[in-house]
């Protein structure tokens, strides 16, 4: 049985090189542009397969971020059910990344979360589940538990402690 191939891995090189421009764009949220966070970029540029002059561009929206671009793009993926949820899934391990979340990135992904057509709570989620995945591919399980808390204060989603038990219980399960 092969790897498991990433959703977008299909497209033509011309929304591939949109795709990650989308989920690059979100490095620079914080107002810095991490080493590590550009690292994960590449690594998704080498899984989707771009040439070496997409992946020039899509660092280059990475250290520039073209906010009102980001947004179109994130905006067409709204009603394809796999790749948006796989943009916003790949937005959180780049931020991730640096092992921390902060306000502006927080921001960013909440807002690419209503682009899409998906509520907070949801976001919340998949954020512990990109965590899990981080945790089990060698991570520090409390550090991926510290950035998903960061995100749910960011997101105020702490003052409905019931809604986070919720969906911890759900994805422990």
């Amino acid at each position: 049985m092969g790897a498991e191939r990433h959703p977008a891995q299909d497209l033509p090189e011309a929304q591939r090189v949109d795709y990650l421009t989308a989920v690059a764009a979100v490095v620079l949220a914080d107002g810095e542009v991490h080493a590590k966070e550009l690292e994960q970029v590449r690594r998704l540029c080498g899984v989707l397969g771009i040439s070496k002059e997409g992946e020039t561009a899509v660092l280059t929206g990475a250290r520039t971020r073209d906010h009102d671009a980001a947004r179109e793009i994130v905006g067409n993926l709204r009603y394809d059910s796999v790749l948006r949820m796989s943009l916003i899934t790949d937005a959180m391990v780049v931020l991730f990344a640096d092992g921390k979340v902060d306000q502006g990135e927080m921001e960013a992904l909440s807002e690419y979360a209503a682009l899409l057509g998906l509520p907070d709570s949801k976001l919340v989620m998949l954020a512990r589940y990109v965590a899990a995945a981080i945790g089990t591919d060698g991570g520090d399980d409390a550090e991926a538990e510290k950035l998903v808390e960061q995100l749910s204060e960011g997101l105020g989603l702490i003052q409905r402690p019931g809604t986070i038990a919720y969906l911890y219980r759900t994805i422990k399960k």
